[in-house]
């Protein structure tokens, strides 16, 4: 019993320095300021999808920062105090962020559904498809350009036929890990 749980500790402390790596990688890639900000607490009830962060303003944390992960985006910091902070997630009801299509350059809007990600109003024309790579826009000057948001794992008409809806796969990992990479750096401007 003793030996499991030891196994179960060395299992678990190797899977955290992987994703702290991955972490780091993305950091040391990208270029970005970023800061690590360790996971305190998570909510994703359907209809309220938010971390909460062992970092707040005596760390520099601010509204607004987006939120990453080694995969992709995860949110942006909606509320700071002294010591933590409030992500709110991008799958959360409340939240749409602008988007395009990687392969493309076509401008959507991608909406929190609860559990998942949705694109509305997808123009008939736009040449969108199953697979195709969703990527921040910059538009709004709430995140960078060209992070990863996710892929469109499905695509059907709405329901007045005269539009798409589709459905992704988030990039980043919104249910796992730890830790939380905060950009400090200023939304770079779309391109």
């Amino acid at each position: 019993l003793i030996a499991n749980a030891r196994l179960t500790r060395l299992q678990t402390a190797a899977l955290d320095n992987a994703q702290l790596r991955e972490l780091l990688n993305v950091a040391e890639r990208s270029g970005l300021d970023v800061q690590l900000a360790p996971i305190l607490d998570i909510d994703l009830d359907p209809t309220r999808q938010r971390l909460i962060l062992d970092a707040g303003s005596r760390d520099g944390v601010k509204v607004g920062q987006a939120v990453i992960d080694a995969g992709g985006l995860m949110g942006q910091v909606i509320e700071v105090t002294l010591l933590h902070s409030t992500v709110l997630l991008l799958t959360d009801p409340d939240h749409a962020v602008p988007v395009s299509v990687a392969r493309n350059g076509v401008r959507l809007i991608v909406y929190g559904r609860g559990d998942r990600l949705e694109l509305r109003d997808i123009p008939l024309s736009a040449g969108v498809e199953v697979g195709d790579e969703i990527v921040t826009s910059g538009l709004g000057g709430r995140f960078p350009a060209g992070f990863p948001v996710g892929a469109i794992a499905s695509l059907r008409p709405d329901d007045s036929h005269a539009f798409l809806v589709g459905e992704l796969k988030p990039a980043a990992k919104l249910d796992r890990g730890r830790d939380v990479l905060l950009l400090r750096q200023a939304p770079a401007q779309p391109a």
